[in-house]
């Protein structure tokens, strides 16, 4: 998976590939590189994570390119944010800041179930790299149906638990379901 200056691989853009050759240290050595979406790709080198942005759709731009180049040793933080269709990374450090209205070299996003896998797999290189976990962030809808399924899980549990007799106080138990029951079912609680 290790490549030198120069050293191409065929899954990523040419374009991409061009940007990283020209701004490789001599010797510097990429440990881990992923694509992202259309003219977007992150590089873990063995001192730096590198995201580079080219083309159109990437920049807004159709010449256009940014990169983004971030000593391992100044990065604060790294975000994964992952939701049902796609993922971002985004490294933060002290000093760097974007200027508004124009695209972030500090963002780079993942489409797709095959690219969110390799959100993740970069994200777990980077981990090692950094010596320090990235902060992960779910969307609040998959959180909220994981939630949902929880409480359907524990409240079967505690009918189950109050039809075999199992429970000390049935009236204990209705308070609780009726403290997260929904406003139809509490009809129901009550008969």
């Amino acid at each position: 998976m290790t490549s030198d200056k120069g050293g191409a691989r065929n899954e990523l853009d040419e374009r991409i590939i061009a940007a990283r050759d020209s701004i490789l240290a001599e010797g510097e050595k990429v440990a881990a590189e992923e694509e992202g979406d259309q003219g977007q790709g992150i590089f873990l080198t063995d001192s730096r994570l590198i995201i580079i942005k080219v083309g159109f759709a990437a920049t807004g731009d159709p010449q256009g390119k940014i990169v983004g180049s971030f000593p391992l040793s100044e990065i604060a933080e790294v975000i994964v944010r992952k939701g049902p269709l796609g993922a971002v990374i985004q490294v933060c450090t002290q000093q760097k800041q974007t200027n508004p209205g124009t695209p972030p070299d500090n963002v780079i996003i993942f489409t797709g179930s095959q690219r969110i896998k390799r959100c993740e797999s970069i994200a777990a290189k980077i981990e090692t790299a950094l010596g320090r976990p990235v902060r992960r962030i779910e969307a609040a809808g998959e959180k909220r149906d994981l939630d949902d399924a929880e409480n359907r899980n524990r409240d079967s549990e505690v009918v189950q638990a109050t039809e075999e007799g199992d429970s000390e106080s049935p009236t204990a138990t209705t308070t609780i379901d009726a403290a997260d029951a929904k406003p139809g079912e509490l009809d129901e609680v009550v008969k």
